[in-house]
């Protein structure tokens, strides 16, 4: 009986150890953000098919709110609100085996149970939403992406396309999105979202204007794009409001 008690403890002391040499706190160290995409495509049908072209995009952008896990053991959150502000929530956090916490100032604490953890992405699941399990991707390698600039002087011919909006850099925060726009060869333009839905308010023109930019025109609003960076593959590009833009050519 002895012995198979001290089996037994000697066989949870190991799968404790193993738990925690699974993961490496370290590895979390960077910004991440829950993955849009897959989040949307995950959705129950009954939900998705309740949701236009406007509920996409809005659920969209809530689901681009970031996380920051610091080396120092703090955490900022970022994440955009019905205020033009966007909402910034600082606190701590720890990694104990599987268990990853956040704690906000207010001594809230939220634990999900880690999954998976890689560089570019982890896979967390919540106990108390059904078990349900939510990938982050990291954006550190997105942030210097974004940073990358030459002198390619683009064409009309070479915008023709259809460009997947990557990532985007708004007043100091970076996040990935998702949608698609289609430059057509007869300068109209089109959003897609990611379940494959579009809005005629969203769609409209586009032509190609002097100084490497190109002009995108709906029913709202008309926006210039000064292009920064060009490959046949991908665009970086900056608006008129000083925000920035990454596009990959979707195949």
């Amino acid at each position: 009986m002895k012995t198979k008690t001290l089996f037994t403890l000697l066989l949870s002391a190991c799968c404790t150890l193993a738990v925690q040499a699974q993961f490496n706190q370290d590895d979390l160290i960077g910004i991440w953000q829950i993955n849009t995409v897959k989040a949307l495509k995950s959705m129950p049908e009954a939900r998705k098919e309740k949701m236009d072209a406007n509920g996409e995009m809005l659920a969209m952008m809530f689901l681009t709110a970031t996380m920051e896990f610091r080396k120092d053991g703090t955490s900022i959150s970022k994440g955009p609100s019905f205020s033009k502000k966007e909402k910034v929530t600082k606190g701590k956090w720890k990694l104990e085996g599987d268990q990853l916490s956040v704690t906000n100032e207010g001594g809230k604490t939220r634990t999900m149970r880690l999954v998976s953890l890689a560089s570019d992405h982890f896979i967390v699941d919540n106990p108390k939403q059904g078990r349900q399990q939510v990938e982050f991707i990291s954006l550190n390698p997105i942030l210097e992406e974004m940073t990358q600039t030459n002198k390619v002087k683009a064409t009309k011919k070479q915008l023709i396309g259809d460009w997947t909006l990557s990532a985007v850099e708004n007043q100091g925060r970076t996040f990935v999105f998702g949608v698609t726009y289609t430059l057509a060869k007869d300068g109209t333009q089109k959003l897609t979202t990611v379940l494959g839905q579009t809005d005629s308010k969203k769609n409209g023109s586009w032509k190609m204007m002097g100084n490497n930019s190109f002009e995108v025109k709906t029913s709202k609003e008309t926006n210039t794009f000064k292009i920064v960076y060009f490959t046949p593959d991908r665009m970086i590009a900056i608006d008129k409001k000083g925000d920035k833009a990454m596009f990959d050519r979707k195949k």
